[in-house]
């Protein structure tokens, strides 16, 4: 996982739209695509993660959601032991 990868998930997890103790409970909680990314770069990013399965887009009306899945935590779990 890439440093850029690892800050997105970091900021799906921090994400004020979020409210769990622990990345591990955040699994498929979806939170607003606009308050993780900043900008192109980003969805960059957010693209080559959901092409991973590290993460799941979704759209509600005109906006863009966000969830970390099982695969993407663990992943990110192993890159943080290293």
């Amino acid at each position: 996982m890439t440093e850029k990868e690892v800050s997105i998930i970091e900021r799906i997890y921090k994400s004020e739209y979020m409210d769990f103790n622990t990345i591990e409970e955040c699994v498929d909680y979806p939170v607003w695509t606009f308050s993780v990314s900043g900008g192109v770069a980003d969805n960059a990013v957010i693209g080559a993660l959901s092409k991973k399965g590290y993460v799941r887009l979704s759209t509600y009306d005109k906006d863009e959601t966000i969830a970390l899945t099982q695969k993407g935590i663990e992943a990110y779990n192993l890159t943080k032991a290293l």
